[in-house]
């Protein structure tokens, strides 16, 4: 009885402090965002049924935690969270399309990026990781067709 006591009250103390770590992660370390690029996408956001969602050009990555590996260990994960914008309604019903294919070669760019080139000190240029999504972006879709991408969050958190 004592052992089950003591396992659920490890639980518990290893739940608060998970909730805390993500609470850090996901709320309070954001990446302040270019007000230029806020005001872009907010003539594009629109309330329905007390949910807010983009309205075409414009349409939302899922989040994506990136591992960070260096010599063959997980250092720290990269989360990211960001919008891009179509360059018409054509494209952008392509770009639903083509969706998973985006998803992968932005994931896969990412990782090979933060794992071979940046060197750990302090965040991410975000400039850089906007050049690199919009390049696979421009691969996948074709040159053109998506005209910006939009970093909504991303925070470094080490393991």
């Amino acid at each position: 009885m004592m052992i089950l006591i003591k396992f659920l009250m490890g639980a518990i103390v290893l739940g608060v402090l998970s909730f805390g770590a993500f609470y850090n992660t996901i709320f309070a370390l954001r990446t302040a965002i270019d007000p230029t690029e806020l005001h872009a996408i907010e003539a594009h956001i629109q309330k329905k049924d007390g949910e807010y969602f983009l309205s075409p050009p414009f349409f939302r990555l899922p989040p994506l935690i990136v591992p960070i590996v260096k010599q063959g260990e997980v250092v720290a994960y990269y989360f990211v969270r960001m919008e891009m914008e179509a360059s018409s309604l054509a494209v952008f019903s392509e770009a639903k399309v083509s969706l998973v294919k985006l998803i992968d070669g932005v994931f896969a760019d990412l990782y090979a990026a933060l794992g071979t080139l940046w060197q750990g000190a302090g965040d991410p240029d975000q400039s850089v990781i906007k050049e690199r999504v919009q390049r696979v972006a421009d691969q996948v879709m074709g040159k053109g067709k998506i005209k910006s991408v939009y970093i909504r969050d991303a925070v470094v958190n080490w393991v």
